[in-house]
């Protein structure tokens, strides 16, 4: 019962997630940092805590090491064909049961990706996984703008949650967006 919240806007990106570790009505883990990040691009997860970590770290030590041992230019994209492939190959052997958001500035462009857990990349201005598949469509629909600023999608974001908070039996305490420009990435905390 966890949402995973994207908004791309005209020269940022955010990626959000709560800090709850929850696996069906069972609270694991409250204030866990779902994030990794490579470079300019930050990526978060949901689904089975396990698959989702273990995929994560492997992803990112991986695209490290082929950065060292190839001169790969690690843009968003590449990250969310690397999860793509990881999931995929895994989908008749083990599967993984968990999800991934990727956000990131490559050469100036912001870029938002979502795998799922089928193996499915999608790119979209805006991506709602997890429960917020189910109820935060609605308002990102009616708010979202493309020339929007960080803090009015910020506060997009803050409803969408709100929202959950409201609708669903989850006890979201707050929540954590990494702000992604050409500059770097900055973390914005929201508590609810």
């Amino acid at each position: 019962m966890e949402a995973l919240i994207g908004v791309k806007g005209r020269d940022f990106v955010l990626v959000s997630a709560e800090t709850s570790v929850m696996n069906s009505y069972l609270v694991i883990k409250r204030g866990d940092d779902k994030f990794s990040s490579l470079g300019n691009i930050a990526m978060t997860y949901n689904g089975d805590q396990g698959d989702a970590f273990r995929t994560a770290k492997f992803v990112v030590e991986d695209l490290k090491y082929q950065q060292i041992e190839n001169n790969l230019n690690v843009t968003p994209k590449v990250v969310s064909t690397s999860i793509q492939n990881r999931i995929y190959n895994q989908l008749r052997r083990n599967p993984l049961r968990c999800s991934f958001l990727v956000g990131g500035v490559a050469h100036y462009t912001p870029e938002l990706l979502a795998v799922d857990a089928y193996g499915g990349m999608f790119s979209e201005k805006f991506i709602a996984l997890g429960m917020g598949t189910y109820f935060c469509y609605g308002v990102l629909d009616n708010i979202y703008r493309e020339d929007m600023s960080i803090e009015e999608a910020l506060e997009m974001i803050k409803s969408c949650y709100g929202v959950l908070k409201n609708r669903c039996a989850m006890n979201i305490e707050s929540v954590v967006v990494k702000v992604i420009t050409s500059t770097g990435i900055e973390e914005v905390t929201i508590k609810l």
